[in-house]
């Protein structure tokens, strides 16, 4: 009797036990199905590529661009502005001598006696008005690293908003801090106010955008961005003739767009093979050391390789 006792216990303590076990199971699996989903749920809105990113981009073109580097989507009429504001000015100031002769000519003969005094100061005067293109090109530099100072310190704030996002998409430590560090180094480079110089850093920070871009879902593959630094890149160096480092860039360049160009060959025939001999000749120019050739040519390859990049993000977009 008592045994059938102490087994009928035994059963009951193993029946709820069994229970327990598996209500824990159902348990654990409900919690389990809801972190996924709103896993899922976050990917999915992780994987559009985030504004910050995009204004870190813009920010440093900007700076390429305020110093009239191969930059993309240039915008040359602000150049050709500041040359026509300098014509114009040496244009008045040919203008206002030429009427002051004309002047000093026709009241000659009656203000002899004061001639010398007058040819004087008309010396020191036509000795201030040349140094005016100098002051005004000078004033132009000036505001050119006041709006590139204001864009680096905008650029550090965008790149703090950044980092949470870039993280959440397990980008690797390596890439976040070797940004940092260029991010650093491009703005104690601007203190110097040396064109070349922050070029070369700027493009150096850039080098680093194809694989952030590589963290998200893109319109277009970020190998574009790849091609445009190592372009831009091999450009800047042949302005302080380092050829071997710019034959370097050319080569990566050509690795690069072997690879890529199998991608969009297709569906984009024409802009590849225009994006395909603008490589060629680069190298070319860059192999004779032509610097002044490798700028120009550096430019026409910039714009093909934006023209690409175009056509593909408008081709997701249909």
């Amino acid at each position: 009797m008592s045994n059938s006792i102490s087994c009928i216990r035994k059963i009951s303590l193993l029946s709820i036990i069994f229970c327990i076990i598996l209500s824990s199971c159902a348990q654990n699996a409900e919690n389990a199905e809801e972190p996924q989903q709103q896993q899922i749920a976050t990917q999915e809105d992780a994987n559009e590529v985030p504004d910050e990113l995009k204004n870190i981009e813009t920010s440093v073109e900007k700076i390429i661009k305020l110093l009239n580097g191969p930059s993309a989507k240039l915008d040359e009429d602000e150049q050709e502005k500041k040359q026509d504001i300098v014509k114009n000015e040496n244009g008045e100031q040919q203008n206002g001598e030429e009427q002051q002769n004309g002047e000093e000519q026709q009241n000659g003969g009656e203000q002899q006696n004061g001639g010398e005094q007058n040819t004087g100061e008309n010396q020191k005067e036509n000795q201030e008005d040349e140094k005016k293109p100098d002051e005004n090109q000078k004033k132009i530099e000036e505001d050119e690293w006041d709006k590139i100072n204001s864009i680096i310190s905008k650029l550090h704030y965008q790149w703090n908003s950044f980092i949470p996002s870039a993280m959440k998409m397990n980008a690797p430590k390596d890439l976040i801090e070797s940004f940092s560090n260029s991010l650093n180094n491009l703005t104690n480079t601007i203190t110097v106010q040396n064109r070349v110089n922050t070029l070369l850093a700027s493009s150096s920070l850039y080098s680093h955008i194809p694989d952030l871009y590589m963290l998200y879902k893109t319109p277009s593959s970020p190998e574009i961005k790849r091609i445009r630094h190592y372009t831009r890149n091999a450009v800047l160096n042949t302005m302080t003739e380092n050829w071997s480092q710019s034959e370097e860039d050319i080569e990566r360049l050509k690795s690069t767009w072997s690879f890529f160009k199998n991608t969009v060959q297709k569906k984009h025939p024409n802009s590849s093979n225009k994006l395909n001999y603008s490589i060629q000749e680069l190298e070319k120019v860059v192999k004779e050391k032509n610097q002044y050739l490798s700028n120009i040519k550096g430019r026409v390859l910039m714009n093909n390789i934006d023209a690409l990049e175009k056509e593909q993000e408008e081709n997701k977009q249909q």
